[in-house]
């Protein structure tokens, strides 16, 4: 009889659109290959971004001790080129102090300068980390595109291959 098909003919038919469907439902997962390094990248930008908060923190809280070594010396002077009368002694000991406070005031500099240095280079090694995680963030989005376009395809040619199975019953 033209028109109609057997119950194994749509058995058949049955078992074949139920392949297909299995196929679009287990077509595939998408893995980034460079996933650990990705994440690696990530701790990595982490880590150098820790360490450059600490050293700011650090040449922050040098900062505030240059300023007050610097008013403390400052007091210090005048208080030695106050008129009156002042012992020789006292004159001398502020002189002193005022000396030392001079010292500690070049360490601290130096200090700072070291600091900023280590700041400098730290903020460089910041942006050459983050350049490398997005580097292999890009890849992946790239790779994630090209994933969902072949899985896209891939469904549509199950799509109209199911399709045209039931257009030729």
């Amino acid at each position: 009889m033209p028109g109609s098909c057997s119950w194994h003919e749509k058995l058949n038919g049955a078992k074949e659109v139920a392949h297909s469907a299995d196929t679009l439902v287990a077509m595939g997962r998408f893995r980034f290959s460079l996933e650990r390094l990705l994440r690696l990248r990530t701790q990595q930008v982490h880590q150098a971004q820790s360490i450059l908060q600490s050293l700011t923190a650090s040449r922050l809280a040098l900062e505030a001790r240059l300023e007050q070594l610097r008013h403390e010396h400052e007091t210090a002077q005048t208080q030695a080129a106050q008129p009156g009368t002042v012992l020789a002694q006292h004159f001398h000991d502020l002189w002193a102090y005022a000396q030392h406070l001079q010292q500690q005031l070049e360490r601290q500099h130096h200090e700072h300068a070291r600091l900023r240095q280590l700041e400098a280079a730290q903020q460089h090694h910041v942006r050459e980390a983050l350049k490398a995680k997005d580097v292999l963030e890009r890849l992946r989005e790239h790779r994630w595109e090209a994933f969902r376009r072949a899985e896209a395809s891939q469904e549509q040619r199950l799509l109209d291959e199911v399709s045209q199975r039931r257009r030729q019953r």
